[in-house]
């Protein structure tokens, strides 16, 4: 999971601020007045605009969602056993007997509960319709083509609501948005101070660049706090920091016994201190009717592609990305429309 930050650009006559939204990190009451939710998490405008334009890149609207299957090995195991008239106990008292030891091995429960969990009664009222699945393959009862029998193995071993079968094959169906770029946001969110109240009123300001040095660009992974303060101050005699690593022929990273990728060079120090010019307001990602724009996709834990990129590629990539949002950015500030941008605070 991981928070960045977007502009989604509307015009200014579809934006209403939130007369109440709360200007200093104390707690406010939420819409049901007895909740508590600090500001990063409360509503700084409104767009509807942005709201549709957004829609499309949501993770979980079923309008943008296309339905995929995902073989469940664990239902294909079994079938296959049964299928070819082999014995299904030792599966079934396997799945069994996982379940009892993981009781056992849990530090959930105190003893009062893993004995009520381990009881005979208790276990034979869980596993009922386990057993009546075991029961109707021992008997040669059970049918693939029953849609009843089907819902028994997608009950006791299913990983979604919908399933499929196809050539005596089980198949989990889930919901993906091809296009996703988030699940949830908030209007501002932890960026709420960018422009006024995440309001950029005049977008030329977001056109705006700096210089920094190279090491100020590295993400939080690549460096440790240590090494940014020591940096900060000037100090580069200890710092070693990775530059790329090696890979295999297929362009993955090799790593070592600790599963870590192997450093193939280091930033010398004259690269680190390296000036680049760099989006005065680092934005992940532009929004506008016309698309989704951005070089990257985000990733866990804040890493996104940039992340894996050579030194020299991840300079193109800033230099590409500050030519290509101006381009954008141009055409609405030469607009007659007054057009502004919103801060939007993005979870994936």
């Amino acid at each position: 999971m991981s928070h960045f930050v977007g502009l989604v650009i509307v015009p200014k006559n579809d934006v209403s601020l939130n007369p109440d939204y709360p200007n200093s990190g104390d707690e406010v009451e939420d819409d049901f007045g007895t909740m508590k939710s600090m500001p990063q998490y409360v509503s700084a405008f409104k767009s509807p605009l942005a709201e549709e334009i957004l829609a499309p890149y949501c993770e979980q609207d079923e309008e943008y969602c296309i339905e995929y299957g995902e073989k469940n090995d664990q239902i294909n195991q079994l079938l296959n056993l049964y299928l070819n008239d082999k014995d299904v106990n030792d599966y079934f008292n396997e799945i069994r007997l996982r379940y009892e030891n993981s009781i056992k091995e849990s530090t959930s429960f105190d003893e009062e509960e893993q004995a009520k969990r381990l009881d005979t009664k208790y276990m034979d009222e869980k596993y009922k319709d386990f057993e009546k699945l075991r029961d109707l393959m021992n008997d040669k009862k059970f049918k693939l083509s029953y849609l009843k029998h089907q819902e028994l193995l997608k009950q006791e071993f299913g990983y979604s609501d919908k399933h499929l079968i196809e050539d005596n094959e089980y198949l989990d169906i889930f919901m993906t948005n091809p296009n996703a770029q988030w699940d949830w946001y908030v209007e501002g969110g932890r960026w709420r101070e960018y422009g006024e109240q995440g309001i950029f009123n005049d977008l030329t300001e977001v056109t705006e660049t700096r210089t920094v040095a190279y090491w100020e660009t590295l993400g939080f992974h690549k460096t440790t706090d240590e090494e940014r303060e020591q940096m900060s101050k000037g100090n580069f005699k200890d710092i070693k920091i990775a530059k790329d690593y090696k890979r295999d022929d297929e362009g993955l990273f090799l790593r070592d016994k600790d599963n870590k990728a192997i450093p193939l060079s280091y930033y010398t120090e004259e690269e680190l201190k390296e000036e680049l010019e760099v989006m005065n307001t680092p934005f992940f990602a532009i929004i506008d009717e016309n698309g989704w724009h951005t070089n990257n996709q985000m990733g866990w834990f804040g890493i996104s592609d940039r992340d894996s990129m050579t030194s020299e590629e991840r300079k193109q990539e800033r230099e590409n990305e500050i030519n290509e949002w101006n381009d954008i950015l141009q055409e609405y500030i030469d607009s007659e429309t007054e057009y502004v941008g919103l801060t939007y605070d993005f979870h994936i």
